[in-house]
């Protein structure tokens, strides 16, 4: 069942309806509908930044877990990037 909403009413009417004519007319307004996408290009590029300033907080936050685990059992391991 694909979502459909009109780009003039309020956002808040939304309309779910299988899709068995080619166009959809909104009943308040009598305009078409549109599909509602899953991912739009403003909400990639969003969760690219978003991704981009919460990924390093993670691996710093790991990295300081290993740290500590290993200080506190006494294993000495060095992180290098070349080996």
């Amino acid at each position: 069942m694909n979502k459909y909403y009109c780009p003039y009413c309020n956002i808040a009417f939304k309309f779910q309806k299988d899709a068995k004519k080619e166009e959809l007319i909104c009943l308040r307004c009598g305009d078409s509908l549109l599909k509602n996408k899953f991912l739009s290009f403003k909400r990639s590029i969003a969760l690219i930044v978003f991704i981009s300033f919460v990924l390093p907080m993670f691996i710093i936050y790991g990295y300081s877990l290993i740290y500590e685990f290993n200080k506190q059992n006494n294993i000495e391991v060095q992180f290098s990037l070349v080996n």
